[in-house]
């Protein structure tokens, strides 16, 4: 069993690398300029990926947010040429909300410590 969990690891791993890899040097499209994949989940049979990512540019998340479900057939496409792989998983996107997530919680504490000094 440890060894097909190894096997989705890798594997995700491998989606995620050539996810970031499309992005720097497939895409022409200025929206998506500064846009990188930060995680990658795969259901248990494989046939669905759901893509997290972020942007380095929050005052564009907005509208990289509406328009990257474009995205899902070029990526699925790049992908069944770079995997070796019979079936290429169904691609779904999903931001990443991590950093924003972190600054919050930073302010908030931050905020608790002006309070008490």
């Amino acid at each position: 069993m440890a060894k097909k969990k190894f096997g989705k690891e890798k594997y995700e791993e491998r989606i995620l690398n050539s996810v970031n890899s499309f992005f720097r040097t497939q895409l022409g499209d200025p929206r998506f300029q500064f846009i990188s994949a930060t995680k990658v989940d795969l259901n248990q049979d494989y046939s669905q990926v759901i893509i997290y990512w972020d942007t380095f540019d929050l005052s564009r998340r907005d509208e990289i947010d509406q328009n990257i479900d474009s995205l899902k057939k070029k990526v699925r496409g790049y992908l069944s040429t770079v995997l070796d792989v019979r079936h290429v998983p169904e691609v779904s996107f999903a931001y990443d909300s991590q950093y924003v997530d972190e600054m919050k919680i930073s302010e908030i504490l931050d905020n608790e410590k002006k309070k008490q000094s």
